[in-house]
Order: structure tokens, then C-alpha cells, then sequence
């Protein structure tokens, strides 16, 4: 049985709804375990949870404006700090892991950066 995956590229209108070659499972496995760890390690799980728990605490204890912070400047501080040890350390395990750390999300219709070019051979020469 073969799968297809569409097109990463792929833009509204004429372009939509095309798929890429067909792979076999195997391939396609081997494609995707080679690309995407199967689980996150528990140092990134836990730098994970780190990082979304000092977020939330940030946002509850951010006051609306004009009203004193709740939070000494040295906490404030510290917490700037860590937000950057963690993601000092999130590129160190992406970095030896050998994924990009500059990977960002992008949306497959969205405009291309690059617009390919037609290349035309030029007409046989009669023998």
C-alpha cells in the first residue's frame, strides 16, 4: 500500500488538492522517524512545562496599567534569566539532536519567498 503527502508548497486555487510521489510505507516511515523524534526526552518535556508554568505565572501576576507590580524588580530579573537558561538549553538538545533551531511554523498557502522559473530547452537541430 503506498500513502501520499501533499505538497508542502501548495497555494490556493490551482495548485491545491496535488499530491506529492507516492511513498511506500516503509520509506514513508523511515522518512518521518528521521525527521521527527517519536517522543521528546524528559529534559524537554520538563524544560517545557518550565517554560509555559513561569509564563502563566507571569501573566497572572501582571498588573493592568498603572497599578504597582506584585513582583520585586530582582524576581522580574530572575525570571528574564530563566526564561533565557531554558531556551539556551532547548537549542543545545536541537543543536545535538541535528534540527534547526531557526525552524519556524508556516502556513502552505502562504505567498512563496522564492517564485520558481521555467527553464525551456532550446529546438533540436535538424541532422
Amino acid at each position: 500500500m503506498t500513502k501520499t503527502l501533499p505538497l508542502v508548497g501548495a497555494r490556493r486555487g490551482a495548485d491545491r488538492g496535488k499530491l506529492a510521489t507516492p511513498l511506500a510505507d516503509t520509506e514513508l516511515e523511515k522518512t518521518v522517524s528521521d525527521t521527527i523524534p517519536s517522543t521528546p526526552s524528559k529534559e524537554q518535556r520538563i524544560l517545557r512545562v518550565l517554560r509555559k508554568v513561569l509564563a502563566n505565572i507571569v501573566k497572572d501576576t501582571t498588573p493592568p496599567p498603572g497599578m504597582l507590580h506584585p513582583l520585586s524588580e530582582n524576581t522580574r530579573h530572575d525570571i528574564r534569566d530563566l526564561f533565557g537558561l531554558i531556551a539556551e538549553r532547548e537549542a543545545e538538545l536541537a543543536a545535538e539532536a541535528g534540527r534547526n533551531i531557526d525552524e519556524k511554523p508556516y502556513f502552505t498557502d502562504a505567498p512563496r519567498q522564492s517564485a520558481p522559473i521555467k527553464l525551456h530547452r532550446p529546438a533540436k537541430k535538424p541532422d
